[in-house]
């Protein structure tokens, strides 16, 4: 350089003064000048060298050291792009193509500039002539002179041309449709960082078209893509960690990529995170974190979430029980056509639990759910049906439901079927069908099912008569609490009906019985104590279930508890009391009472 400035700008070549006009122009081995630099190119400019007409075109442009003047500017640019410079016709092409810098816009001219330039291999320039030639605003359309253009672009890396060109090869825009050639091309785009490409050969790989399958390469596209930012990409690399597929498992990055992508909004990655906290899986365990990304995907639409967050609010489960927020989702979920929802919603509306109670919505719930094949909506539907609210009373619709849910096992349909059976409601009346559907509740240990299958066998209907079996299956449910088997074991116990008679026996199932309320059964245990039969006699105590027995209308009882107060037997003595009580029995029919009561008016 410095042989080179020891000339005498007269006597030097046009391109020794281009070049030592750019030195002054940027302060390269020389103190920066910009006059000097435009001295020099203009010098150079003038004999014809093309370079320095297109820098002394693109300085006036900038305006930098010197006046901005566009109309010089474009001429010298002009002369350059017309002396073949391949960047100056570029420059010209963009410049007509955007009417900056010279305020002239004209694609037409562009498009031509663009040509020259791309003839002589200019990449950019390439490019945009294949837009002209795929989008037909200046030329007549031609996707094969597109494709053709893209193709050069593409081979000297231009990365948009690449992109291109790989769409064409995609869909066959302009060349035959070839998925390994935009494969290709898409590739050589990802390579260069182009993240719609990264996703595109990712996936590729991943799914093997175009490409053999390579999921360690989807993985290499997919991450890249991912730290770029895109969600899908994110919840896909989430996935790979997560399960120790194509990467090496690890579930802390599993769950760092998926929160990424689960603050842009992507649902999956909001529903894999959330089930990493619910699980405390490369997170710690966290269940308010849970529903707080569950949420996000359930307000999205996600139905699985949706119903998660609903039972959360429900069961007050990492947040706030709140049962308006619960129905809230479980409703959103049900209107997606989820029948555990639907049921679950039903259920609500019947009970004005977290929704203003509203039979006929339950009804609708109910049977959305049951058509789908809940059993628990099957047998709700069966009871709205049945006693007509929420609905019209319809006993065929409910034998429908009952029967489809007795069909599935469930005890409950099973049991109200065999009673419709048995009562001839709805249905003709079939013992054989009764026993039927309570033998299949019964199996599945229901107390009531077991109670009437029982007294089928003791009363030999729609069976042959078995004291023993009924025995059996009094005794099964008795065992478990059922006043009603407890009363009837007792019986058959103090008879020796099927089982060996045993006062004892049928003294301790009665109080079993009466203790919950089972009127029959406090009769007995009554007597049993008042006459000391299987236990010990006990006045105080035999009163004590005459008492219950009596104040639920049982009018023997009522005379019973009368005559105790009366006397002082089992009750301290109190007329008044026993006025009451024989009043009670009075109204029954009791003519003892009565007597009793004609006999406390006279005294």
């Amino acid at each position: 350089m410095t042989d080179l400035f020891s000339l005498d700008p007269n006597l030097a070549s046009p391109d020794e003064l281009f070049e030592m006009g750019v030195a002054y122009y940027i302060g390269e081995s020389v103190p920066q000048d910009f006059v000097k630099a435009k001295e020099l190119l203009l010098l150079s400019a003038r004999q014809g060298y093309h370079g320095a007409q297109f820098y002394l075109g693109q300085m006036l442009v900038a305006g930098v050291g010197f006046g901005r003047d566009l109309f010089e500017s474009f001429k010298w640019v002009m002369k350059a792009a017309e002396g073949n410079l391949v960047e100056a016709q570029y420059f010209l092409g963009s410049a007509y193509g955007t009417g900056e810098p010279y305020g002239k816009k004209d694609l037409a001219l562009a498009f031509q500039w663009f040509a020259k330039a791309a003839d002589l291999g200019h990449a950019e320039a390439q490019f945009n002539v294949g837009v002209s030639f795929f989008q037909g605003d200046v030329v007549k359309q031609d996707l094969v002179q597109a494709a053709k253009y893209w193709r050069l672009a593409a081979d000297q890396g231009q990365i948009m041309a690449q992109v291109n060109l790989a769409a064409a090869f995609h869909h066959g825009f302009g060349v035959e449709k070839d998925l390994g050639q935009a494969v290709k091309y898409y590739k050589m785009a990802a390579d260069q960082g182009h993240l719609i490409s990264q996703l595109y050969v990712g996936w590729s790989f991943h799914d093997g078209d175009g490409v053999e399958k390579d999921l360690v390469q989807a993985m290499k596209y997919l991450r890249l893509a991912a730290d770029q930012g895109d969600p899908e990409a994110q919840d896909a690399v989430g996935y790979a960690f997560s399960q120790g597929e194509w990467l090496e498992k690890d579930p802390v990055q599993a769950a760092k990529y998926w929160r990424l992508a689960a603050g842009q909004g992507q649902i999956m990655a909001q529903a894999n995170l959330a089930a990493a906290f619910h699980n405390g899986v490369g997170v710690e365990k966290d269940l308010g974190q849970a529903v707080k990304y569950h949420k996000m995907a359930a307000d999205q639409g996600r139905l699985i979430s949706q119903l998660y967050v609903g039972r959360a609010f429900h069961e007050g489960d990492g947040v706030e029980k709140d049962l308006d927020q619960a129905m809230k989702y479980w409703r959103l979920a049900a209107d997606q056509g989820d029948p555990e929802a639907q049921e679950a919603v039903g259920y609500a509306f019947s009970q004005g639990e977290g929704l203003e109670k509203d039979l006929g919505q339950a009804a609708k719930y109910y049977k959305m759910a049951a058509d789908q094949g809940h059993k628990d909506a099957r047998f709700n539907i069966g009871q709205v049906f049945y006693h007509g609210q929420g609905a019209e009373k319809d006993l065929g619709q409910a034998v429908k439901y009952w029967r489809l849910g007795a069909d599935q096992g469930h005890h409950l349909c099973q049991y109200h079927l065999g009673m419709l059976y048995f009562l001839g409601e709805g249905l003709e009346k079939d013992l054989g069908q009764a026993a039927k559907y309570w033998r299949l509740g019964a199996a599945q240990g229901h107390l009531l099912c077991l109670f009437h299958l029982g007294l089928l066998y003791f009363l030999g209907e729609g069976m042959e008569k078995d004291l023993v079996q009924a025995v059996k299956y009094w005794r099964l449910a008795a065992d478990q609490g059922e006043p009603e088997s407890q009363t009837s074991l007792g019986f058959a116990f103090s008879k020796g009906d099927g089982v060996e008679k045993d006062p004892v026996q049928a003294f301790k199932y009665w109080r079993l019985a009466a203790d919950q309320g089972q009127i029959m059964a406090q009769v007995n245990a009554s007597l049993a104590l008042y006459l000391g039969n299987g236990v010990e006699k006990d006045l105080v105590q035999a009163m004590k279930y005459a008492k219950m027995a009596a104040d639920q209308g049982h009018p023997p009882s009522q005379f019973f508890v009368g005559d105790a107060y009366y006397f002082g037997q089992g009750l301290e003595r109190d007329p008044r009391q026993a006025k009451k009580y024989y009043k009670m029995a009075a109204k029954q029919g009791v003519k003892p009472a009565a007597q009793r009561l004609e006999e406390m008016e006279e005294a």
